[in-house]
């Protein structure tokens, strides 16, 4: 059985529930975290650390961000959402990684840092950079994701100028709190228009996301202090601020959320891990709300989405790699092992943000060579791939098909070591600078090294273009080992 883990490397864990228990099939587990790069999230087997796969927002990424995801079901797909460093919130798949839809709320090199909040269909989120569309600053929205129209879901509301910079909403009984980077706390009505009810100045500068227990919200502020408040619909109490005194030169700061249970809240200072509550007081957790559930799946549904495991793969020349592949339905549901075709192709073309032109093909230009290897089968649920000993070291995919439906799996090809690159074997003026004009037709005039390399040649310093070399450059090994060649 293949179970999926996540890590995200600001060590921002969420918590991924899966409802059924289908044995040998990529899952997601409670537990379980995120891993997420620029906007791209990738799911891995938590036994093995194998690529299950891999998803991509498809906007230019501009900033880090600092959102965590979160696991819901709409409209009977089970998606994880988060915002990126694109100014934009995106969904995808959970079991597979396709991206469902994306909503762009940044439009000034900024980021989507505070992680959203979903109640059935909708979806509330916000960001304290430049909005959209006219230029000025904070947007609170309520997306309804049951609605999506050309890869975007419906707009329900906006109220702009809160900028909420890092702090995550908090959604009770109706009501939306939010806090902004100046220490302010919000209240919103959630399913009226995003009207605003209240506002309360609380401290001057928050990062960690507020959270709701017993009726009281806990927040922190960077500047030295922790604060307990009583909100209501009228209005909002201070029932508690502690400030927390440096011992030395440098101050106290308060940067992350706390953590409530049993009666007690964790939270943390630069300096000290604190715990507050009754110290003899014993209080059972309140039970989790039961998560929605998805719609029964059709075991005879047509494949929608091929998966081949594990799909992004490194070998060296001659090893080899089990392969399998699962198809899934249109709502990302498992439906069964799958009998495929098995190819090699070459490396995958790039994929251009979108609004960045991508440039125009060269004329003439070949396509990447197909990945050089043999399959055990050349079609089945299953294959055994076995790269080939030469050339030593290459890019490309496998590709699977049935039907109409096709996936593949990314395949690098290591060198041995040690491995020698020169220009020795790039094709007559296939490599000069960009922007310059060919290179001569003689060789000679060339780089000495875009010539076949003798003994001699192979302990001279190696030069990338004519002209001097720098003191520092090292030098080849008289000799080429023979995996090297």
């Amino acid at each position: 059985m293949l179970k999926l883990l996540f890590a995200i490397p600001l060590l921002l864990l969420p918590t991924l529930a899966e409802a059924a228990d289908v044995t040998g099939i990529p899952k997601i587990r409670d537990g379980d975290g995120l891993t997420i790069g620029n906007t791209r999230i990738v799911a891995f087997d938590k036994k093995t650390g194998n690529v299950i796969w891999w998803g991509s927002g498809n906007y230019r990424v501009k900033d880090t961000y600092y959102s965590s995801p979160v696991v819901a079901v709409i409209k009977g797909q089970r998606l994880i959402l988060t915002g990126g460093g694109d100014g934009c919130i995106h969904a995808f798949k959970v079991r597979t990684g396709e991206k469902v839809w994306s909503y762009k709320l940044e439009d000034g090199g900024g980021a989507i840092n505070c992680s959203p909040v979903v109640k059935d269909d909708l979806v509330w989120i916000a960001h304290g950079e430049e909005n959209v569309g006219d230029g000025t600053q904070g947007r609170v929205v309520c997306l309804d994701a049951g609605k999506v129209v050309k890869g975007q879901p419906t707009l329900v509301w906006k109220h702009d100028g809160i900028k909420v910079k890092f702090a995550s909403p908090i959604l009770d009984n109706g009501l939306l709190y939010v806090c902004d980077d100046a220490g302010k706390l919000y209240c919103l009505d959630a399913m009226k228009g995003g009207e605003p009810l209240w506002d309360f100045a609380y401290g001057r500068n928050t990062k960690g996301s507020p959270v709701l227990a017993d009726g009281k919200i806990y927040v922190s502020e960077v500047d030295s202090k922790f604060h307990i408040l009583k909100p209501s619909k009228s209005g909002c109490e201070r029932l508690s601020q502690v400030r927390f005194r440096p011992t030395g030169v440098a101050p106290v700061e308060l940067h992350g959320s706390s953590a409530i249970v049993n009666g007690r809240v964790y939270f943390t200072t630069t300096t000290q891990l604190i715990c507050i509550g009754k110290k003899d007081h014993k209080a059972e957790p309140d039970k989790a709300p039961a998560p929605v559930q998805e719609p029964a799946r059709d075991p005879k549904a047509a494949p929608a989405h091929l998966q081949v495991y594990p799909s992004d793969i490194t070998l060296k020349p001659g090893e080899k790699v089990d392969l399998k592949v699962y198809a899934y339905d249109a709502n990302g549901r498992y439906i069964s092992t799958v009998k495929v075709d098995w190819s090699r192709k070459g490396m995958l073309a790039p994929v251009f943000p979108i609004g960045l032109t991508a440039p125009k093909p060269i004329p003439g230009a070949k396509p990447p060579p197909p990945l050089a290897g043999t399959f055990s089968a050349d079609s089945g649920t299953a294959t055994t791939f076995t790269a080939a000993k030469e050339p030593n070291g290459q890019f490309g995919t496998i590709e699977v098909k049935a039907g109409d439906a096709t996936g593949y799996a990314r395949v690098r090809v290591v060198p041995w070591c040690p491995s020698i690159r020169t220009l020795a074997r790039c094709p007559w003026g296939g490599l000069r600078p960009v922007g310059s004009t060919p290179w001569p037709s003689s060789p000679s005039s060339r780089c000495p090294m875009a010539q076949p390399p003798s003994a001699s040649a192979m302990t001279t310093p190696v030069r990338s273009w004519p002209g001097p070399m720098p003191t520092s450059a090292r030098r080849m090994p008289a000799t080429i080992p023979p995996k090297c060649r």
